[in-house]
């Protein structure tokens, strides 16, 4: 197997690569994105990928102290009749007239 420092989006899913023998720096390795050289469909590819690695482990990623506000101000509304709720097909209907 061959060692990884730095390995492009393409190489991620190659068996032949020793990532376990790899010495990383998440902030190295962000930096070493080629960013302006990937295509659109690398990034996302990339994206999902970190996606996929984040919500493995949900439990170890802390929400933001305005989540959990947010969430209270929600429930406050819904409570005190503010907050309307209308249906899904409506709402998806009324954003299309909006942004088309």
């Amino acid at each position: 197997m061959l060692p990884a420092p730095s390995l492009s989006p393409k190489e991620w899913d190659n068996e032949d690569v020793d990532l376990a023998g790899a010495w990383y720096d998440p902030v190295m390795a962000a930096a070493n994105l080629p960013l302006n050289k990937m295509t659109v469909e690398e990034k996302l590819q990339t994206m999902e990928a970190l996606w996929e690695d984040l919500s493995a482990n949900p439990a170890e990623i802390d929400s933001p102290a305005w989540h959990e506000e947010e969430l209270r101000q929600r429930e406050r509304r819904i409570a005190t009749g503010e907050a309307k709720f209308i249906d899904w097909e409506k709402a998806k209907a009324d954003i299309r007239s909006r942004t088309s």
